[in-house]
């Protein structure tokens, strides 16, 4: 899609233009043919990159074995990111004798600064969105419109809602706000949370509009200066409308039958904070007969929770099972 959309906006519009594709293409062959054998300090850059991928990989089993008293982990993705930069400075180069293959002075140079801030931003703004209270403010006000809809449209909203936040706080940062804000939306409809869940995952990956949506997006702004954030966004705009319309339907299709996301409320996404298992049979969401399901607390104090039907409960003749379960 993405390629489909790029070639008919430049490459056929050039042609449109008068532009002479055949020339095009003999210039990218000419420039493909004249470029050198990887040096050794690529090959190393190549190796550290492979390298880094590897630990990320590998990274809940040596988190492990490197744990605190308390049970925390002394081993995250960060470090390990910036462990292979590291290595970077530290390896000596072939091609700058004395020098490591990465130089603080090329970093000044080369890497814009400003579109770090610009993701920095993001993440800003998500974690003021958590610890200000409006992510639960968010996830009452869509627990309240999503109740009634059907599992298609629930799924088109939240695939475009996840695809808008990611082109403003990133698709990280849009997906550390959003998958906890929306199995919150789970927990006070007491719907199966991969509902929500798997159409936002997919929509935080959509980004494709601005600078800041994601990676990739800032290192190609940094190293194209006649790029500009216009580019980006008709474009963008263009992948984003077909990609929600195909996956919309993609994962409407397929989130039933693959992760049983039309099922019961799962045990699994009880809290055990805001929700708690309790042994009360009855019928749930798609007519689904069970024998225990989860019960939503509805009051501050926790003295009260609510099941699929509405019925409410004392909490406090569950604790006990819920505590064994």
């Amino acid at each position: 899609v993405a390629f489909g959309v790029l070639y008919a906006r430049y490459i056929l519009k050039s042609a449109i233009h008068g532009m002479d594709l055949e020339g095009m293409r003999d210039e990218l062959k000419s420039r493909s043919t004249g470029m050198e054998a990887m040096s050794r300090d690529e090959v190393l850059v190549a190796i550290v990159a492979v390298l880094q991928v590897v630990l990320l990989w590998v990274r809940p089993m040596i988190a492990m074995e490197l744990v605190g008293p308390q049970g925390q982990t002394y081993v995250g993705d960060e470090a390990l990111a910036l462990f292979c930069a590291l290595l970077l400075f530290l390896i000596p180069s072939r091609l700058h004798p004395g020098r490591p293959v990465l130089h603080w002075q090329d970093v000044q140079d080369q890497f814009n600064f400003g579109l770090l801030m610009l993701i920095g931003g993001g993440f800003a703004i998500s974690y003021g969105f958590e610890q200000s209270g409006l992510n639960i403010a968010v996830a009452r006000d869509l627990a309240t419109h999503l109740k009634p809809r059907s599992g298609i449209v629930e799924t088109f909203v939240v695939l475009i809602f996840s695809t808008v936040a990611t082109q403003f706080f990133s698709s990280v940062a849009a997906s550390t706000v959003l998958v906890p804000t929306l199995h919150s939306v789970a927990l006070n409809t007491l719907e199966n949370p991969m509902l929500y869940l798997v159409p936002a995952t997919v929509g935080c990956s959509f980004g494709f509009m601005l600078p800041a949506s994601a990676a990739p997006n800032v290192i190609i702004m940094a190293k194209s200066p006649s790029l500009r954030a216009r580019d980006f966004i008709l474009s963008g705009f263009q992948i984003l409308v077909i990609l929600l319309v195909i996956t919309g339907f993609i994962v409407g299709v397929l989130e039933g039958p693959v992760f049983d996301a039309h099922g019961a409320f799962p045990k699994w996404a009880c809290d055990e904070v805001s929700c708690l298992w309790v042994p009360v049979p009855g019928v749930v969401e798609q007519g689904l007969h069970v024998e225990s399901q989860a019960c939503g607390l509805v009051d501050i104090n926790g003295t009260l929770c609510k099941i699929w039907n509405g019925t409410q409960f004392d909490t406090a003749q569950f604790l006990n099972y819920s505590m064994l379960m």
